[in-house]
């Protein structure tokens, strides 16, 4: 009688733990799916010094007008990969101006909460893209997705150091304009 009772409490006790296991696994689950933008709609968004004519202080910028605008590709070695890769993505500058973006000074935020500035002057200068596509694979959050900020390395000696490999962000949340 006290060994089954004792059994019967053991499987009480599993049945707890696998219960609270899976719950613990569906509330994650569900928390990192809402911190994720979805594939096929939000990508980022771009808050601060805006035109007027925007409503509000903050444009929902969506994978469908990222995709309309013009494509622009960079082949390129950086501080990550010694062999050229080749990033597709809109001209930084197309989607600033997409979001009705009016200052000389942009915050790149990503999802980890790393941040870099970028002068306006330099998107304009070297050309810098917002890549989502790498060597033709559409990025994801799993390899620097679902937008990164390329600058053209291989094509501007005076760009190839620190300064400007610590503003290539990926996995880009916000860029707040100043």
């Amino acid at each position: 009688m006290l060994g089954t009772q004792h059994a019967r409490k053991a499987q009480r006790f599993k049945t707890s733990l696998w219960t609270a296991f899976i719950t613990c696994f569906l509330i994650n689950s569900a928390l990192f799916a809402q911190s994720e933008p979805s594939e096929d709609n939000v990508m980022l968004e771009v808050t601060g010094n805006l035109s007027p004519t925007m409503d509000g202080d903050t444009v929902i910028i969506r994978r469908g007008a990222v995709e309309k605008l013009p494509q622009k590709s960079i082949t390129t070695t950086s501080h990550i990969t010694d062999d050229p890769i080749t990033y597709s993505g809109p001209l930084f500058t197309d989607l600033l101006n997409l979001a009705g973006a009016q200052g000389d000074l942009v915050t790149v935020v990503a999802w980890d909460d790393y941040l870099a500035e970028i002068k306006v002057e330099d998107l304009n200068k070297y050309g810098v893209i917002l890549a989502t596509h790498e060597n033709g694979k559409q990025l994801s959050m799993e390899d620097r997705g679902p937008m990164y900020v390329v600058f053209p390395f291989s094509d501007y000696p005076e760009i190839r150091n620190d300064l400007y490999y610590n503003k290539s962000v990926w996995q880009i949340k916000t860029i707040e304009v100043e």
